[in-house]
């Protein structure tokens, strides 16, 4: 969360002292979101991304366990490779230019 104290001019003295101090937190920051599961990892990245006022400006990688992963791919990645691609790599696959694709120019 990124707050321009700029902008605190133009509100009112309390809401600027509330924003002032909760715009400075430097633990951290949550949000629950609340997302149907049709939605996909790329939908979900740019959620987070808008959710957090981030700029896209990070490498991401979404994995599953690794029991889950095994169930879903049945220990054929091999044959399903071809048809899913990178969205069923290994789990230990290191960041690769891949994941840039929706990089702002």
């Amino acid at each position: 969360m990124e707050l321009r104290f700029s902008q605190l001019a133009s509100m009112e003295d309390e809401e600027a002292k509330m924003l002032a101090k909760y715009g400075a937190v430097a633990k951290s920051i949550s949000r629950d979101v609340v997302v149907p599961s049709s939605m996909a990892l790329h939908q979900l990245h740019f959620l987070i991304n808008l959710a957090f006022g981030w700029t896209n400006s990070h490498l991401h990688s979404f994995q599953l366990p690794q029991p889950l992963y095994q169930k879903l791919t049945e220990g054929k990645l091999l044959e399903i490779a071809p048809v899913f691609g990178y969205y069923l790599q290994f789990p230990s696959s290191t960041f690769n230019d891949e994941f840039w694709d929706d990089d702002y120019d």
